[in-house]
């Protein structure tokens, strides 16, 4: 268990707290890599250590991972030109495939299904010496690359199959639907006690945590400036997907949410 501390912007919007925390490497590598949409190849070593360093601090590196005993951050070289390929800016606004008013998007929920795809047989490639690694394409570590970099789905690791109740299988449209009914929930959380922060009623619809503690109101529509190196807002929001990932993370794991 552990806290996401949030601060107050002045448009009263929320951002990390601190640039040094382990939720930053979202903000860095989905931030470098929205606003280098068209330069993605230009500097291909900063563009794969961005990547790198976001996969290892979620713990895509670790264990028996073939990306940590066989590979170095020069592998994403295949992820990053891929990425370079989507030149329709469209691509890059796939937000859980729904359109303006939240409703589902057939051609957007496609299209994220296509790239998950595309993503899963290059990650599935990765050789070193034209050799085959064996790097296994997980639905967790493509998802993690895909909300990254494009901010189009969350992360389908153990923690939000567990509260959204998806076993471990590829993203397909049967999954991708699963989150998206998730998404229109009206509230995850309701903090009626906001001074004790004391939240005992949230309105998940499952039986994984009853007791998430939290003192700020936190819901789909909850707005989080991505923040830079630095710690400063940028113009760029969170993603749904990144929202509904730390919500879906937060109720399975028990994490709280903390305005300072």
């Amino acid at each position: 268990m552990g806290v996401i501390k949030l601060s107050v912007n002045p448009d009263g919007t929320y951002r990390l707290s601190d640039p040094r925390c382990r939720f930053a490497s979202f903000d860095l590598c989905y931030g470098y890599f929205q606003t280098h949409r068209g330069s993605l190849t230009v500097d291909m070593e900063r563009s794969c250590l961005h990547l790198w360093s976001y996969l290892a601090s979620w713990g895509m590196l670790r264990g028996s991972s073939k990306l940590l005993s066989d590979c170095s951050m020069k592998v994403m070289e295949d992820v990053v030109t891929y990425l370079s390929t989507l030149k329709n800016p469209d691509d890059w606004e796939l937000d859980l495939g729904l359109d303006a008013s939240g409703a589902p998007d057939i051609v957007k929920s496609k299209r994220i299904i296509e790239i998950y795809k595309d993503l899963s047989k290059i990650i599935g490639d990765i050789s070193v010496k034209s050799v085959k690694v064996g790097v296994s394409a997980t639905p967790t570590l493509v998802t993690k690359i895909m909300l990254g970099t494009l901010g189009c789905v969350p992360a389908l690791d153990r923690y939000f199959r567990k509260v959204v109740k998806i076993g471990l299988s590829q993203l397909n449209q049967d999954v991708l639907s699963k989150i998206q009914d998730f998404h229109s929930k009206p509230h995850f959380y309701v903090n009626t006690n906001k001074v004790a922060n004391i939240a005992p009623d949230v309105a998940t619809g499952n039986d994984i945590d009853a007791s998430v503690n939290i003192n700020i109101d936190i819901d789909t529509n909850t707005k989080i400036r991505v923040i830079d190196f630095s710690g400063k807002v940028t113009n760029l929001l969170y993603p749904r997907a990144k929202v509904l990932d730390m919500i879906g993370f937060s109720i399975s794991a028990g994490w709280t949410w903390q305005i300072i």
